[in-house]
């Protein structure tokens, strides 16, 4: 795929992330999608041809953001080992932008239309727990760890009581202890 194309992509996904931000998931349409682009249905058919292919790419720009978030906060690790990987990935957890989780919550409301979309999704945590068990002697532990921080994502998300700026500057504290103790 060429530059332009990649480009015109991108253009695409942001404004569906708009339009699902701004309008809620009834209000995304290709239609609404196309209009908030500046391009005609049929140059945004192009790229997507149907909603689930966009909101397929949707997920997989936000996991691929949230990939490079963790990708940039290992760089500062002295390491590359799977700790340093997990204590990047739980930062990265915990500094999640607040329009990312509006951005998710509304994919997960797609999703519940179409089950089939949480696909890319299941590969994604799939290849995550399996570097976690994989780079650890406790991989019960690494597992339980991970659940929890699966368990802020949701609790931030859904609004389900995310902890306060000083419990949740203690909890990132307790888990990067528990983290820096596997081995």
């Amino acid at each position: 795929m060429n530059k332009k194309a990649i480009a015109t992509r991108e253009k695409l996904i942001q404004a569906a992330n708009q339009v699902l931000l701004e309008a809620g998931i009834i209000q995304l349409t290709l239609e609404s999608v196309a209009a908030a682009a500046g391009v005609s249905k049929g140059g945004l058919l192009y790229h997507f041809p149907s909603k689930d292919s966009l909101i397929e790419a949707m997920i997989a720009y936000y996991l691929d953001h949230f990939e490079a978030h963790v990708d940039q906060l290992m760089a500062a690790e002295k390491y590359t080992d799977t700790r340093s990987w997990f204590r990047a990935f739980v930062r990265a957890t915990f500094e999640a932008d607040p329009r990312e989780n509006a951005i998710s919550a509304g994919l997960l409301a797609a999703i519940a239309v179409n089950p089939k979309l949480l696909h890319p999704m299941r590969e994604r945590y799939a290849v995550w727990q399996a570097r976690l068990e994989d780079g650890t002697v406790d991989p019960l532990m690494a597992t339980l760890l991970r659940l929890t921080m699966d368990g802020l994502w949701v609790s931030d998300l859904l609004g389900f009581s995310p902890p306060g700026d000083a419990r949740r500057t203690e909890l990132q504290e307790r888990v990067m202890e528990l983290v820096n103790s596997l081995s």
